[in-house]
């Protein structure tokens, strides 16, 4: 579990906005890594009816308040125009984030007012570019690598849609 967050949470600074949407510069937001995976898990236990304890529900109360102030920030950053420059990671590792949810990002980016299409550019090509590889990889065209995720329904009617893989494409050879 993330440890409980004691830190202050997300605010815009417009002045500091501006200047960024005045620039070429990518924002590399990664809300995942913030203790998603956490809030989902405190979610899902109260879901099946099972008690928190004191320490998480204090927990849960301080993810809950950073995500309410984190989301529209990043609503606040698309209404900049900056969506084109957004990429969204895991950062996978510490704590309890986890590889292999891509859907978190693209809900949370959902969450913030992103449309399904650019919820699925910040983890695919915007995250291309922020890594300066999008000539290479995040985007299905001619001469880039041909590395695919097949999934079973179509991820801009359904977040979830992302966790049905039906197979994956590595330079354009199976591989799952």
């Amino acid at each position: 579990m993330a440890p409980v967050l004691r830190l202050g949470l997300p605010k815009l600074d417009q002045r500091v906005a501006e200047k960024l949407a005045a620039s070429p510069a990518f924002l590399d937001l990664n809300p995942q890594s913030s203790g998603w995976d956490t809030l989902l898990v405190f979610r899902r236990k109260l879901a099946n009816g099972e008690p928190l304890t004191a320490i998480e529900q204090t927990q849960m109360d301080s993810l809950n308040a950073y995500f309410d102030h984190f989301i529209p920030v990043i609503a606040a950053l698309r209404e900049l125009g900056l969506v084109d420059r957004m990429g969204f990671g895991s950062d996978a590792g510490p704590f309890d984030t986890e590889f292999g949810h891509l859907e978190y990002s693209v809900e949370i980016a959902r969450l913030a007012g992103l449309s399904p299409m650019e919820s699925l550019q910040v983890v695919t090509r915007n995250a291309a570019r922020l890594c300066q590889i999008g000539d290479q990889v995040g985007t299905i065209e001619p001469g880039k690598q041909a590395d695919l995720l097949l999934l079973g329904a179509n991820p801009l009617d359904d977040v979830q849609a992302l966790t049905q893989v039906v197979a994956v494409f590595e330079g354009g050879k199976r591989v799952v």
